[in-house]
């Protein structure tokens, strides 16, 4: 008889998580596969508690996981996944339930995820749980700059100018990923973000942060002043790119809902997914 038993993530080794993850996700419709670093990466960034997120032994082996997040009122589930051989035994639903209480626990009133359109076995699940459907993200990658409008131009700006501009002008909750959160702890961890506003006549109609890491641009957070977007959205998506960023620029998790996304959609971007962004109100 098999034995079960749920433990905080932290009570196994990094290098043992990273292995239960990349088995969980082997057979996932988009390839994943993360190492130690990229780990480590993720949980600083994300702020993903490992001593409240929970994995499940069964007969003394890690084979299922979900990692949450918590930034005050709000909570992640920065990862879920069991183990093919562990499959069709309820662990999912177990780890879930464990980290959603502890959530509880922790005064957290949202938890959200992220799950890919096309997860036939996960959605059912969160829904059974009681997540809805709030939006529709999209990962998205442009080969090619825009043009810029004319009578738009653009020049660096301070991160934190950028961010209380965002404040200010978003009508669209950014992504866990992408969010304010999110932005100070890389700035915390090092790395290099850049900052470019597009400006009309000298007047800043919006902002940018991205990245430039590994040949590809990253867009992190792009506001625009409302009504602006037309002008804006190509002229900063043209700004960020580089020469050295010959693999084009990204977008994780493109909201439906951001006055940027048909702006975006209409310049044809190749979609590498589609994820339904999804929330628990506890």
């Amino acid at each position: 008889m098999t034995d079960v038993t749920l433990v905080p993530a932290d009570s196994i080794e990094l290098s043992a998580l990273v292995t239960l993850m990349n088995e969980a996700y082997s057979d996932y419709d988009v390839p994943m596969h993360i190492e130690d670093a990229s780990m480590r990466f993720m949980l600083s960034s994300f702020d993903l508690d490992r001593s409240e997120s929970r994995v499940a032994l069964l007969d003394g082996a890690p084979v299922a996981v979900a990692l949450l997040g918590l930034r005050g009122a709000r909570a992640w589930i920065g990862g879920m996944g069991v183990a093919p051989a562990a499959r069709r035994r309820g662990l999912g639903e177990r780890v879930m339930r464990a980290v959603i209480e502890r959530a509880r626990e922790r005064g957290v009133r949202e938890v959200w995820l992220e799950v890919l359109t096309t997860n036939a076995r996960a959605i059912p699940l969160y829904e059974r749980l009681g997540f809805r459907h709030v939006r529709r993200l999209d990962v998205l990658k442009l080969a090619q700059p825009p043009a810029t409008p004319a009578g738009v131009t653009t020049a660096p700006f301070e991160l934190e100018a950028a961010l209380e501009f965002a404040k200010l002008h978003r009508r669209a909750e950014e992504p866990w990923q992408r969010e304010e959160g999110s932005v100070r702890n890389w700035v915390r961890d090092g790395l290099a973000l850049e900052c470019t506003a597009a400006q009309v006549g000298g007047r800043t109609i919006g902002v940018a942060i991205h990245r430039i890491a590994a040949g590809r641009a990253s867009m992190l957070e792009m506001i625009s002043v409302p009504g602006q977007e037309s002008l804006s959205t190509p002229a900063l998506l043209a700004a960020a790119f580089r020469p050295e960023a010959d693999q084009g620029l990204r977008w994780l998790n493109l909201p439906q809902d951001d006055a940027a996304s048909p702006i975006v959609l209409g310049l044809s971007p190749e979609f590498e997914a589609s994820q339904h962004d999804m929330r628990l109100t506890l």
